[in-house]
């Protein structure tokens, strides 16, 4: 009678092997996983034109604001030139000293760029819509409230138009708004910032040149500067 052959190292080694196929195939499930999660990032960081919008030029370079409602994305601004996009380093607002939270919900809306190049008007629309006016500047940096306020949690409603022809920030500031808060003179202001400053507040200065508690339905935003002959003209006498 032959020998009888133990079957119980074959057993396990037969266990061991399959044990080892069914891990490499968790892994490449993982990372097939993984690889999808990854390509479907991407797909939602490749603009489509019409995520974008134009936000100003200088010289032969011009820029665009492109934003898409998903995955909570608070804009990106692209620099155009030659063909060529690149990213710039443009935040939210972000936290404040009032608030954690602030700048988490939210996006930039609308944008222009100031007459020197040097940074943006900035519409930001955070939550509930409330609309706050920043200048942003171009290298990037925290955004600072066209009203001044180191908080801008506690910052009035701001609607930016664009600028003037001498780099003045055109804004509306309402009164009484349904959401947010307003001032006590509504209207059309002209804001002067201390352009290339780091603090996270600035020495802004405004000028009233039409009072009002709703801009004129013929007044709208534009990326071309304005002279104030041109702004008068559009905007007419004031209503208060």
């Amino acid at each position: 009678m032959p020998p009888r052959t133990s079957l119980g190292p074959i057993v396990r080694l037969a266990s061991i092997v399959a044990l080892a196929a069914l891990l490499l195939s968790g892994c490449g499930s993982s990372a097939a996983k993984n690889a999808s999660k990854s390509d479907s990032k991407s797909k939602t960081t490749s603009w489509r034109a019409k995520d974008c919008q134009p936000a100003g030029s200088h010289g032969p370079i011009s820029y665009q604001l492109c934003w898409r409602p998903v995955g909570n994305q608070h804009g990106t601004f692209l620099r155009l030139e030659g063909g060529k996009k690149t990213t710039l380093q443009l935040v939210p607002p972000g936290p404040t000293p009032t608030s954690k939270y602030a700048g988490r919900g939210g996006h930039w809306y609308w944008a222009a760029l100031s007459p020197d190049g040097s940074r943006f008007l900035g519409q930001w629309s955070g939550d509930c819509e409330v609309p706050t006016a920043f200048f942003a500047p171009l290298g990037g940096g925290k955004p600072i409230p066209v009203t001044g306020e180191g908080d801008w949690q506690k910052s009035p409603n701001t609607m930016a138009y664009g600028w003037t022809t001498d780099g003045r920030a055109i804004v509306f500031i309402p009164t009484k708004p349904g959401c947010g808060t307003g001032i006590f003179r509504p209207g059309i202001y002209l804001v002067t910032d201390d352009a290339g400053s780091s603090t996270r507040s600035c020495r802004c200065q405004r000028e009233l040149i039409w009072a009002g508690k709703e801009p004129p339905a013929r007044f709208e935003r534009s990326l071309k500067p304005r002279t104030h002959a041109r702004l008068r003209a559009i905007l007419g006498p004031s209503s208060l």
